[in-house]
């Protein structure tokens, strides 16, 4: 049996960050320094979807997933309800065990088992959320178990070699920060 709880429970904090965001104009500065809020909210919303095609088996071109790219791919509608569309189609993918263990090729060429995908949606999501949640006056704390799943895959999937292009360096904190800021930190964003 697949555990998809990190899928669905990364989709539901972020859902929860969107919901909240109110009146802010989407031009407010977000922790993500070269995107203001509704650059942040196009990129998790056409990367949820992009992820999702090419676990679907669907063609997606590569510079198209470029953080830049996804950036400025303009979401249509609400935020709350354009997010709450490409979580279902995340969701609708995954929802099939066997997608999780499929091989899935990237645009890059690179391969990963359909798990790492919907991984990478959720470590968006989270990540991004916490964003969000910064930008906006939210609490941006992450729930113990989801944080302490997030933090697992990024220090196992995150290579040096992306560092300072599609996430940040490391920045270092003391031993009495937070799990969240322990999470974010590892993540290039200051807490």
């Amino acid at each position: 049996m697949v555990d998809q709880s990190f899928l669905h429970d990364g989709l539901d904090f972020m859902a929860g960050k969107v919901g909240g965001i109110g009146s802010i104009p989407l031009t407010a500065p977000t922790p993500c320094r070269e995107w203001e809020l509704g650059a942040l909210l196009n990129h998790v919303i056409a990367t949820t979807t992009l992820l999702s095609r090419i676990a679907a088996g669907h063609p997606v071109e590569a510079e198209h997933l470029a953080p830049a790219a996804t950036a400025a791919t303009a979401f249509t509608g609400e935020p709350e309800q354009a997010f709450a569309k490409a979580a279902a189609l995340a969701r609708e993918t995954f929802a099939d065990p066997g997608g999780w263990e499929r091989t899935v090729a990237m645009p890059t060429g690179a391969e990963f088992p359909g798990a790492v995908l919907a991984k990478l949606i959720a470590l968006d999501a989270v990540a991004h959320g916490w964003d969000i949640a910064r930008a906006t006056g939210q609490d941006d704390t992450l729930p113990a178990p989801l944080v302490d799943t997030a933090m697992a895959f990024a220090t196992d999937f995150v290579r040096p070699e992306v560092r300072g292009t599609t996430i940040g360096h490391q920045v270092h904190v003391g031993p009495a920060a937070t799990k969240t800021e322990r999470f974010v930190a590892f993540l290039g964003r200051q807490p």
